[in-house]
This record gives structure tokens, C-alpha cells and sequence, in this order.
């Protein structure tokens, strides 16, 4: 687990589409029967980057499409800017498109969301110490800042 990442890490990507986005993803979760609750504009998850260099390319559409290409831009960007739009990680489907998923052995801390087949969004929660329920799992519901550490094709 790091450290939470400081406030030069975290930013919110495409603050000016925020709004519309919560909009359209609460219609949308209305739709496929809601998961969570969808948080006023600025109440959403956290989102913080592994590094810098990961930031400045999660930061700007040009560089998205010039490292995953256009298709692949725009689900990363429409999966990161869902992330801002719930309040927790609960908030996140566990089935598709999303398939939020805990991964194991090496990466146990880690989750993924599923995106271009066969690459994943893979993060961790932000969080020192770690929410957790009586029975010593994570307490989702309570995990409300998360860290992307990559985009990759782990099988």
C-alpha cells in the first residue's frame, strides 16, 4: 500500500465535462438498475496517479490517443471520468462494462476495471490504514480516493 498521494498527483481530468458526465452516468445507472449513489458535482471518488508521467497522460486526450490510440483513449476516459462520478468504490459495477474485480496473488491490494479487450485499469485504494469490515475484507463502501497504476494486459 503507498503512501496517499499528494495533492500535485490528484487531479480531477476534464473538470469542465464533470457535471454533464454525473449526469449521463446517473441516467445511465438508472438504467442497468444503480449501483451506489452519484455524488454531487465535487463529492465523487478521488483520483490520484502512480506517477507523474502517468498524470500528464491520463491529463490530456492528444497524449491518451498517442500512447493507446483513439478507441482506447476514449474508454479510458470515459471509465476514469465514472470513477470521479461515484462516491465510492462499492459505486463501481462488478459487471460489464465495468467488471470491477479485485486481483490476486502478487497484486492482491490491487483492483481492475475491464476496458479494451484484453486490457484492464488497474488501481489500489488510497487509503492509510486500509477501511476494512469485521470479518478483516475491504469495506468498499468506505474507500473514497484510489490510485491508477497502470493500464495493461495482465493474463
Amino acid at each position: 500500500m503507498r503512501e496517499p498521494s499528494s495533492s500535485k498527483n490528484t487531479l480531477t481530468i476534464h473538470q469542465k465535462c464533470f457535471t454533464k458526465k454525473v449526469i449521463e452516468f446517473g441516467e445511465m445507472l438508472k438504467e442497468v438498475g444503480g449501483y451506489g449513489s452519484v455524488p454531487e458535482e465535487g463529492e465523487g471518488m478521488v483520483i490520484g496517479f502512480d506517477s507523474r508521467q502517468l498524470e500528464k497522460v491520463f491529463n490530456s486526450s492528444k497524449k491518451l490517443q498517442a500512447k493507446y490510440g483513439a478507441r482506447m483513449a476514449k474508454d479510458i476516459e470515459e471509465k476514469v471520468t465514472f470513477l470521479e462520478a461515484v462516491a465510492t468504490l462499492q459505486g463501481v459495477p462488478e459487471t460489464r462494462p465495468f467488471r470491477r474485480h479485485k486481483l490476486k496473488g502478487k497484486r492482491n491490494h490491487e483492483y481492475a476495471i475491464d476496458l479494451i479487450h484484453p486490457f484492464r485499469l488497474i488501481f489500489e485504494p488510497n487509503h492509510n490504514p486500509l477501511p476494512t469490515m469485521d470479518d478483516g475484507g475491504l469495506d468498499l463502501a468506505r474507500i473514497t480516493s484510489i490510485t491508477i497504476l497502470s493500464v495493461k494486459d495482465y493474463h
